[in-house]
């Protein structure tokens, strides 16, 4: 693939470490503006020390599909993932957003089961005696 086919962004600004990659395709302002601050929210509720990847590549096999997204998310302890096929590059992200959320709650609510934090001595209200 030639050098003028293949366009990336990375930014990594407060420890935030997010990569953009095009490959045959090219966001506009616009869109790659909306699509870092929404990374940069993803980042906020990922693992400590995660790298996110978002991957858009233009699909030359097939016309209605038009582009190839794939996001993930890597941490020392765990790894997410989730592509998609779509027309729109911004509406890929959308979905592809929507998935790794979803993927994320699911991960937090099994390592962070709620009747251990509810049950948590910190938590607990002292009674008093009287």
């Amino acid at each position: 693939m030639s050098s003028s086919l293949i366009k990336s962004r990375y930014f990594d600004q407060d420890d935030i470490s997010v990569s953009i990659k095009e490959f045959g395709i090219q966001l506009n302002q616009a869109q790659r503006n909306l699509i870092q601050k929404k990374l940069e929210s993803l980042y906020q509720i990922s693992p400590y020390n995660s790298f996110i990847t978002l991957v858009f590549i233009k699909d030359h096999q097939s016309e209605e599909q038009g582009i190839k997204t794939h996001l993930s998310i890597t941490s020392p302890g765990k790894i997410f993932r989730t592509s998609t096929k779509g027309a729109n590059p911004l509406s890929c992200f959308i979905e592809l957003q929507r998935d790794i959320l979803f993927q994320i709650e699911q991960w937090k609510k099994s390592r962070f089961p709620q009747v251990q934090i509810l049950n948590h001595p910190s938590l607990v209200k002292k009674q008093e005696v009287l």
